[in-house]
């Protein structure tokens, strides 16, 4: 709830009095902004994290493989018989 703590803080003073006077309707309005900036806020932290091999999720790997056209050091067929 911090994202709306910080939004609420923008808010001039009259507003607020006027809202606490209302019964809150524009803080429960900036509580809900907040929550979606949120979730944006951490879907843009996951995008970077997917830019890079290291932290990217799995879904992502083939397509960086892709990107750098990397070629597989083994083939990925099926396994040898134990013999």
């Amino acid at each position: 709830m911090s994202m709306a703590n910080d939004i609420w803080a923008l808010i001039p003073a009259v507003y607020k009095r006027r809202d606490a006077d209302a019964g809150g309707v524009l803080r429960a309005l900036i509580n809900v902004l907040g929550e979606q900036a949120g979730l944006i806020h951490d879907d843009i932290a996951q995008l970077y994290d997917n830019w890079f091999i290291e932290t990217c999720d799995d879904w992502v790997v083939p397509y960086i493989g892709d990107l750098t056209r990397a070629m597989p050091l083994v083939p990925t067929g099926e396994p040898p018989s134990p013999t």
